[in-house]
């Protein structure tokens, strides 16, 4: 699904000036980040999951390391949608947001990766963007893998698990020889 038009209308935050290198103020983790292609996707993707999909921002944390989730876990989730249990007063992870600059393609690699942190946290979905494309994908237990939905979810939605699996079309393809 493309996104680069929608998000061209997010506002990024204030930038600074830090030892001559641009800087944005970061209000999710309070402190200047330099900025850079792949920082400026996060920004705005952060803020478009908080105006756009009604994630509260106290929900949302960027640069999360996996070692706070599994010791000896390496890497870091872009962004980090949590959920709050009340009951026992812990955030508890919904979706992993990966997030490259636009001139990276969405392959294989980078589901891999969100995968990958995703099963580390404990989450129900992985998302991927560049800034151009965004694609959302659900974990289903019947399959044991995670299967791209037809559109990014709500917050209340994701904590709901209010999505339909798209229908796999089953396609025949005939195999000619290579004389045909």
């Amino acid at each position: 699904m493309l996104i680069k038009e929608r998000l061209k209308e997010i506002e990024l935050p204030k930038i600074y000036m830090r030892e001559g290198k641009k800087c944005y103020f970061d209000t999710y983790r309070k402190k200047l980040i330099e900025i850079t292609p792949e920082e400026t996707v996060r920004q705005k993707i952060a803020r478009l999951f908080e105006t756009e999909y009604k994630v509260p921002k106290e929900m949302i944390s960027l640069e999360v390391p996996m070692s706070y989730y599994v010791q000896g876990a390496s890497g870091r989730a872009d962004i980090v949608i949590h959920r709050e249990d009340k009951e026992d007063n812990c955030l508890y992870s919904v979706a992993i947001i990966e997030c490259k600059k636009e001139n990276v393609f969405l392959t294989d690699n980078v589901f891999d990766q969100a995968i990958n942190y995703c099963d580390i946290v404990g989450g129900d979905y992985i998302i991927v963007t560049n800034g151009i494309e965004i694609e959302m994908a659900a974990y289903d237990e019947k399959t044991d893998s995670y299967i791209v939905l037809n559109e990014i979810l709500q917050y209340r939605e994701m904590l709901n698990q209010e999505y339909l699996l798209p229908e796999v079309l089953k396609e025949n393809f005939e195999r000619f020889s290579l004389t045909e």
